[in-house]
C-alpha cells in the first residue's frame, strides 16, 4: 500500500531506478510487465490491489523514461472508470464518488504476445474487459462493456492519466486549438476539432514528448471531452470533475478522457480505444540566438462532415508555434480552388518564446457556391522567417448534400398551387403526427458516375438511429481519393463513424475511384439494425 502523502519519496526512488538497466529479473510478483524487443514503449499492470491500474514508459536515446508517474512500477493514480446507470466503478485507489472494482475482478491481468487483458464482472450483469496492446511507439487501451443482462443499461468510460515525462511530474500539455496548457482546462471535442494531444518534459527544447491520438484514423475512439487537470485535485474522483480556471497543473499534471454515454440493449457491447505513447516534439531544434522559429502545428475546420453549403459560416483553426525569440508575425489564410478564391485574410499576432497561438478565421460561403473541392493554405511571415503549410484533406463547398434553391413564378396560378401544396403538406404532417400513415425507412443509396462515387444515407423513420457506422468495401487494386475528412481507410474498405441520424437527416460520403468498373455494396450498421446499399 502506498501512502498518498509520501508520494515525493517515490520520486526520489524513481530517480535512482531510471539509472538502472531496463531489466526486471526481480520484478515484484504484483506487477505484470509487458515489453517487446524492438518496441519503443512498454507498460506495467498491477495484479494484487487496484487491479488493472498501470504505468507507461518510452525509449528515448537508448534510455527508458516515464510517460506516467511511478514507472517502472504500476501506479493506482492512472486508472479507468466504467459508468453504469449512474454508478461509477473504478480502479482508482480511494474514489470519493465511485465503487472500487477489485471485488469484481474475474481475471487478473494476463499477458498474450504484445497484449495484456483484465476482466471484471460488474453489478447489472455487465462484463468489463480492459486490454492494453503495444504497437511500436504507442500503447492502445481498449475498454469493452458487454451487457449480459436481459434489460438495457447505460454505460460510458473515463480514463485518467497521471502524466509524468522523465523527471517532470508537472508536464505541460499541448492541445491543438488551445495551445500549450499550464493551467486546468476542459475541452469539448464535439465542438472543437482536436485529433491528438502532447505532453512535454519541458516547454523549451523538450527531450521527452508523449501524447495520445483522439481520432479513428489512428485507431482511437474520439472522446466527448478531455480535461487537463491538477492530479492532486483529480486523483480521488471516479467520474465528475470540475476544473478551476487558472489553477496551475505544473506541480502535478493529469489528463482525463471522457467518452459518450451509450445505452446497451441485451447482448450488445460498448467499446472504446485510447492511444498513448512516445511522440515527436512539435519542433525539433532551437533557432539561432535571438531569432524566431515559427511552425504551423495544426490546421482544422469546425465541421466534422467537412462539407459547407451556400451561405454557411465556416471556421478554420490555425495553431502557430514559436520556438525562438519573441516576434510579431503576420499569418495569412487563403481558401481557394482552381476555379475561385473563397477567402483571403491576414491576422497580425505576437508570439512569445515556446508559445502556441491559436487563430480562428471565420467566413461565409458565397450564396452562389456550387460543388467545389477547396484547399486551405497558411503563410506565416516575419522579417527573419517564413513557413507555409497546406491543409491536408480538402473540404467541399456546395454539392449534392446541400439543398438547391427553387424559384417559383409569382403569378396567380402559382399562388393557388403554392397554397394547395402548403395545405397538403400541413395535412400530411398532421397525419404522420397522429399516426394515420406509417413511418418510412432507413435507406442507403450508392451511385457511380464516371470516377465519382456518391453514397447517401437517409433516416426516413420517425425516430433517431444511433451509433451509425458506414463501411464501403474497395475493389482490389483500385485507386481511391477521399476528400471527405474523418474517413478511416484500409486496403480493403472505407469506414466513417456517423453517430446519430435524426428523422429526415442525411449523411454523405463522396470519393473518386479508378480501376474499378463494378462497385460492391456499402453497409450501414446502427443500434437498431443494419442494411446494405442500393447501387445504381
Amino acid at each position: 500500500m502506498i501512502n498518498m502523502n509520501k508520494r515525493h519519496m517515490w520520486k526520489t526512488a524513481l530517480t535512482l531506478l531510471i539509472l538502472l538497466p531496463h531489466a526486471y529479473a526481480d520484478e515484484p510478483t504484483c506487477n505484470l510487465h509487458v515489453t517487446i524487443p524492438g518496441q519503443q514503449t512498454d507498460f506495467i499492470l498491477q495484479k494484487c490491489e487496484n487491479i488493472g491500474t498501470f504505468s507507461l514508459g518510452g525509449l528515448y536515446n537508448g534510455s527508458w523514461e516515464p510517460l506516467t508517474y511511478r514507472y517502472p512500477d504500476s501506479w493506482p493514480g492512472t486508472f479507468i472508470t466504467l459508468y453504469v446507470d449512474g454508478t461509477a466503478f473504478t480502479t482508482s485507489k480511494q474514489p470519493r464518488d465511485g465503487i472500487p472494482l477489485d471485488e469484481y475482478a474475474a481475471q487478473k491481468p494476463e499477458k498474450t504476445n504484445n497484449s495484456a487483458t483484465t476482466l471484471w464482472l460488474v453489478p447489472g450483469e455487465i462484463t468489463l474487459t480492459q486490454t492494453l496492446t503495444l504497437k511500436n511507439t504507442t500503447v492502445y487501451i481498449t475498454l469493452t462493456a458487454n451487457n449480459t443482462d436481459n434489460k438495457p443499461h447505460t454505460t460510458a468510460f473515463r480514463i485518467h492519466y497521471d502524466t509524468m515525462l522523465g523527471a517532470n511530474d508537472g508536464a505541460p500539455i499541448y492541445v491543438p486549438t488551445e495551445g500549450l496548457l499550464t493551467t486546468e482546462k476542459e475541452i469539448q471535442i464535439t465542438s472543437t476539432p482536436v485529433e491528438y494531444w502532447k505532453a512535454y518534459n519541458r516547454p523549451e527544447s523538450p527531450t521527452i514528448v508523449a501524447g495520445g491520438f483522439l481520432d479513428k484514423k489512428r485507431g482511437a475512439t474520439t472522446p466527448q471531452s478531455i480535461v487537463v487537470a491538477d492530479w492532486k485535485k483529480s486523483k480521488n474522483t471516479a467520474w465528475d470533475y470540475a476544473v478551476t480556471p487558472g489553477h496551475p497543473i505544473t506541480g502535478d499534471s493529469a489528463l482525463i478522457l471522457y467518452y459518450s454515454k451509450k445505452t446497451l440493449q441485451p447482448g450488445k457491447d460498448n467499446t472504446i480505444t485510447a492511444a498513448y505513447g512516445s511522440q515527436d516534439p512539435l519542433v525539433a531544434e532551437k533557432p539561432a540566438e535571438g531569432k524566431p522559429s515559427l511552425l504551423v502545428t495544426y490546421l482544422a475546420v469546425d465541421n466534422a462532415n467537412n462539407t459547407y453549403c451556400s451561405g454557411a459560416n465556416a471556421t478554420v483553426y490555425v495553431d502557430v508555434l514559436n520556438a525562438g525569440a519573441p516576434t510579431d508575425a503576420n499569418v495569412t489564410l487563403t481558401i481557394n480552388s482552381p476555379n475561385r478564391t473563397y477567402y483571403n485574410n491576414t491576422m497580425p499576432v505576437t508570439i512569445q518564446t515556446d508559445q502556441v497561438r491559436t487563430l480562428r478565421y471565420t467566413f461565409t460561403i458565397p450564396e452562389n457556391a456550387t460543388y467545389d473541392i477547396v484547399s486551405a493554405t497558411v503563410r506565416v511571415s516575419v522579417a527573419e522567417a517564413r513557413v507555409n503549410k497546406t491543409y491536408q484533406g480538402a473540404f467541399i463547398v456546395g454539392g449534392t448534400v446541400c439543398p438547391q434553391p427553387v424559384e417559383i413564378p409569382v403569378t396567380s396560378l402559382a399562388l393557388i398551387l403554392l397554397f394547395t401544396l402548403i395545405l397538403l403538406f400541413v395535412l400530411l404532417v398532421l397525419a404522420v403526427i397522429l399516426g394515420f400513415i406509417p413511418g418510412g425507412e432507413v435507406s442507403v443509396e450508392k451511385t457511380k458516375k464516371g470516377n465519382r462515387v456518391h453514397i447517401r444515407i437517409l433516416n426516413g423513420t420517425r425516430k433517431p438511429i444511433t451509433n451509425c457506422v458506414l463501411t464501403d468495401p474497395l475493389p482490389h487494386g483500385a485507386e481511391v481519393n477521399v476528400p471527405t475528412l474523418n474517413v478511416r481507410r484500409t486496403e480493403s474498405q472505407l469506414e466513417i463513424e456517423i453517430g446519430t441520424l435524426h428523422p429526415g437527416q442525411t449523411a454523405i460520403l463522396e470519393y473518386t475511384i479508378k480501376g474499378a468498373d463494378v462497385i460492391p455494396k456499402a453497409r450501414l450498421k446502427f443500434d437498431q439494425g443494419e442494411i446494405e446499399s442500393k447501387n445504381q
